[in-house]
């Protein structure tokens, strides 16, 4: 029980000072590609509930949307222009579209919970999709994250694939500390060896560990930005 509760006060005192127009706080969760063959290596079809390509819908379904600005008002130099809309009714149901096609590397949005300070955290795993120019992709965003299920969704990270692994990184960067600042454990260098010796339980063994997690999450989030500044987004829906 000391063990959990240590956990949980180190998840409410670290954060990380964002990637681009956030703060991103720090957690730990795993974020893989849903659409990956683990055995091939090939892309899967995408399960039931994720973004599909989805005809205007009328009635009630068109109802969900008709507060939305579905311009192209978002943009990343990856992505290009895009439009996103979160459904009035439901807080998991998204509307997207993209200004130009994306056929060959996928599109990813992730769920966030947005404070009143501007910060976010995400609620669940990516989903991905390839998009034509000016379909309109309709799907769920999971709120799976444990931990995180009280949570609303309010917001929405938009990014390609291939940077999910980086922002990974920075957004556990410090709950995985030492090893994650140290690629051969403990015999790494001597400031590795000092950390596993005097942190043994990693961020959570007491404040002075605590402070140099926070130290290397920091760093690692700092990276993530410069190298990906203009290349996510990091969007209020509600």
């Amino acid at each position: 029980m000391k063990i959990l509760l240590s956990i949980f006060t180190l998840l409410t005192l670290i954060a990380c000072d964002a990637p681009q127009r956030t703060r991103l706080q720090s957690g730990y969760d795993y974020m893989t590609n849903p659409y990956k063959d683990g055995n091939s290596g090939q892309d899967k079809t995408p399960e039931s509930g994720d973004f599909n390509p989805g005809n205007p819908g009328t009635g009630t379904e068109s109802s969900e949307y008709s507060h939305c600005d579905l311009s192209y008002k978002y943009h990343t130099i990856d992505i290009g222009h895009f439009a996103i809309c979160q459904s009035r009714t439901n807080e998991s149901k998204f509307k997207f579209k993209t200004q130009v096609a994306n056929r060959n590397v996928q599109v990813c949005l992730i769920p966030t919970y947005r404070d009143q300070s501007g910060g976010s955290t995400y609620l669940g795993r990516p989903q991905c999709v390839y998009t034509e120019a000016g379909k309109d992709y309709e799907g769920y965003l999971y709120k799976d994250r444990s931990g995180f299920s009280g949570y609303s969704i309010n917001g929405v990270i938009v990014m390609k694939y291939p940077l999910l692994n980086e922002y990974h990184r920075c957004m556990n960067a410090s709950i995985s500390w030492p090893a994650s600042a140290c690629p051969s454990g403990a015999y790494t260098n001597q400031t590795c060896l000092q950390a596993y010796s005097s942190c043994p339980n990693g961020a959570a063994t007491n404040p002075s560990c605590a402070a140099a997690a926070r130290e290397f999450m920091t760093a690692t989030c700092e990276q993530f930005k410069s190298k990906y500044r203009n290349s996510y987004a990091d969007i209020s829906t509600r």
